[in-house]
């Protein structure tokens, strides 16, 4: 990326498979980059998995990372948010 880059969305896809490969070449994943939790947000009621992604271009530091679980009946999948420093 030439420019400093924020990425975000349910991308439906596992950590660490082929398609989540091909996007860190470029972008850093940040629950990947500093959580030691796994990040699941899917389903928000009983989360089994991790399709949600935070991706940044190398200009952002990330400072920290949380899945926020107060409000599971808002959406099929639990928000997380990211602190970046740029």
């Amino acid at each position: 990326a030439k420019r400093p880059t924020v990425i975000i969305g349910d991308w439906n896809m596992k950590a660490h498979s082929k398609r989540w490969k091909r996007v860190v070449k470029v972008y850093k994943d940040v629950w990947d980059s500093i959580a030691n939790q796994d990040g699941l947000t899917y389903p928000s009621k009983n989360p089994r998995k991790r399709l949600d992604y935070i991706f940044v271009s190398k200009d952002f530091t990330i400072l920290d990372v949380q899945v926020n679980d107060s409000i599971p009946i808002a959406s099929d999948h639990l928000p997380f948010v990211s602190t970046l420093s740029i």
